[in-house]
């Protein structure tokens, strides 16, 4: 019986992990650069889109929990679940594309959520915040962020 309750409990955190992940990558938009195109959505359409990342993001964390994933096969889900959301929602979206920008941050969020909760192992292209970040003052002085998202940063 313990064990169905704990699996219950680790599917609903993962469940809930997804989603913040999904709403904090889809707050966080200028408002030049929406994620959708108004004219062109139904009432489904995002609800559609959103399963589809939540799918592609399980998916992944299967794809983590069966093995080490290199940081070359990071960056291939992440152009991947990128490249099957704008092909699948290119309608809906806005400019008619997902941003690269956008599939980054919530599957590094998820992520980063997954090993704050002792689910994974620390992920590649962790987005550390400032609490976790050394000053730069430790760092011999750098200014710059020496905790880089991804070098598919810049591309969107």
């Amino acid at each position: 019986m313990n064990s169905k309750i704990n699996l219950i409990k680790h599917e609903f955190l993962i469940n809930e992990l997804m989603q913040i992940s999904i709403q904090a990558g889809f707050s966080t938009r200028n408002a030049e650069y929406p994620i959708y195109n108004y004219e062109n959505m139904g009432l489904n359409d995002a609800r559609m889109l959103k399963r589809d990342l939540k799918q592609s993001l399980m998916d992944y964390y299967k794809e983590i929990k069966e093995g080490n994933i290199s940081d070359k096969m990071h960056i291939e889900k992440l152009v991947n679940i990128n490249s099957l959301l704008s092909n699948k929602y290119h309608k809906i979206l806005f400019k008619k594309s997902f941003r690269i920008g956008v599939t980054q941050k919530v599957v590094n969020l998820f992520l980063k959520y997954l090993w704050t909760t002792n689910i994974c192992s620390m992920p590649h292209h962790c987005p550390v915040d400032n609490i976790n970040k050394p000053p730069p003052s430790k760092l011999g002085g750098i200014k710059r962020n020496p905790f880089p998202s991804s070098p598919l940063m810049g591309e969107d």
